[in-house]
């Protein structure tokens, strides 16, 4: 629907305790933004839809992935992309970020 607002939503909140909440809560095309901070998902993350995922202009966010971040919809037909800016990623035990 051309003007419609995609949804937005902040990490972490109330609603969305962690970027993997957030995630499985959102429909593609959502942005998502992290708070300054030190944050670990004790799973890999699956981005299979096209998201927007922002840390704070200072790169204060660094977001520990104990298995990754794998990436699968880099884009859509619709415009949409995956994007993850502003943000340090880390990974003990697994390549920090894969495409396929």
């Amino acid at each position: 629907m051309p003007g419609r607002a995609r949804p937005r939503r902040t990490v972490p909140s109330a609603d969305w305790p962690t970027l993997a909440q957030a995630i499985a809560g959102s429909p593609g095309g959502a942005a998502i933004d992290i708070l300054p901070g030190h944050y670990e998902e004790l799973e890999s993350l699956l981005l299979d839809q096209p998201f927007e995922v922002d840390g704070p202009a200072d790169w204060s966010a660094t977001l520990v992935v104990e298995q990754g971040i794998v990436c699968s919809a880099a884009s859509t037909a619709s415009g949409h992309i995956l994007a993850l800016r502003n943000l340090t990623l880390r990974s003990a035990h697994a390549n920090v970020l894969t495409l396929s």
